[in-house]
């Protein structure tokens, strides 16, 4: 029984540790500022920048639930994606930096978003374009609830507990 026994929390526990390659946080989404500015033939701005009203659907000063999706270290790197309950905002490789993680996702048109990630609990994005004659320039912040212990973890010890009370009734008999 007792080899048994460890080799069933030996598999829990690397079951456990498995779940954390990829996963899955909710937290919040600031669109902090959103602005287009005026660049006629790539020339300094001849009209002062103009507010937009918001960006990525959610409206300029307002705090969004969040979804952050990290899926497996690839040593240097992380695939991570960051999105709203109606849009995916940022998705792409971010490479470990001394204060965190950074990417750049481009493709929109002459566009692209630059995130940052201190690798725990808050980040920023940008995304800037250069669309003719007006550029966008957007400012987001996002922060991560405390992650709580997955269940089988918060399970475990119970597990644990009743092999060592099985055991212990099969000493008394």
């Amino acid at each position: 029984m007792g080899i048994r026994a460890l080799c069933a929390a030996a598999a829990v526990a690397v079951g456990v540790g498995s779940a954390a390659e990829a996963a899955t946080y909710t937290g919040a989404f600031t669109l902090v500022s959103a602005y287009e500015s005026h660049h006629p033939f790539g020339s300094d701005p001849v009209e002062p920048d103009r507010p937009m009203p918001g960006y990525w659907n959610v409206a300029t000063g307002d705090t969004v639930e969040a979804f952050i999706t990290v899926i497996a270290d690839f040593g240097d790197s992380v695939h991570f994606t960051l999105g709203t309950l109606t849009e995916t905002i940022f998705s792409s490789v971010l490479q470990r930096t001394a204060e965190g993680y950074s990417g750049v996702e481009s493709g929109y048109f002459y566009g692209w978003e630059s995130l940052t990630w201190d690798g725990t609990l808050s980040g920023t994005i940008s995304y800037a374009s250069e669309e003719y004659p007006w550029a966008k320039n957007v400012f987001g912040s996002f922060t991560l609830a405390p992650v709580p212990l997955p269940a089988a973890a918060a399970l475990l010890p119970l597990g644990l507990g009743a092999l060592a009370l099985m055991r212990r009734r099969r000493r008394v008999s």
